[in-house]
């Protein structure tokens, strides 16, 4: 089972050569890593189905989603003193990060660079020659509360980026 208190979840890394030593290579294989792209883009579409119907126009990728998300998040975990089942936060955080992470890549750019452990899967943005984390940043916005808010990674690496949103 996964320490969920991981120090090594991080929001970017600028350069190859820090994020290979943390979290070791990229799969390269073109055909896995399309399958992989098209795994994540139907868990984001199965969260959105398991949304409540009143809500779901909201979760259209762009950014505004995000608060929705966040709503969802202080809904399902308002009271920090209930132990939260590992497997589920595990769930979550593949869920929602997949979701973050196509938000991203619809309105930002950026490409997956995946993982064989696949939380540490990123996207990389050349022009910058950077990379984030998404599926590291609901970790910690499950874990730490809304000091790590999806928004707020959002608009940081609107800032990383040099572009306007």
């Amino acid at each position: 089972m996964r320490d969920w208190n991981e120090d090594s979840f991080v929001d970017f890394i600028k350069g190859e050569e820090e994020s290979l030593d943390l979290f070791g290579a990229y799969i390269e294989d073109k055909k896995e890593r399309k399958n992989l792209e098209v795994n994540l883009e139907e868990i984001s579409e199965k969260v959105i189905n398991r949304i409540d119907e009143s809500m779901v126009a909201d979760f259209d990728y762009s950014d505004e989603s995000l608060d929705a998300i966040e709503d969802i998040i202080d809904n399902g975990f308002k009271s920090t003193d209930e132990d939260v089942d590992p497997d589920l936060i595990e769930d979550l955080i593949m869920d929602l990060g997949s979701y973050l992470g196509l938000t991203i890549i619809h309105n930002l750019g950026g490409e997956w660079r995946f993982r064989s452990d696949f939380i540490h899967s990123s996207i990389y943005f050349s022009t910058v020659e950077s990379e984030c984390f998404p599926f590291h940043r609901v970790a910690r916005r499950l874990l730490n509360g809304r000091t790590e808010s999806l928004p707020d990674f959002y608009y940081s690496l609107i800032q990383v980026l040099g572009v306007e949103d």
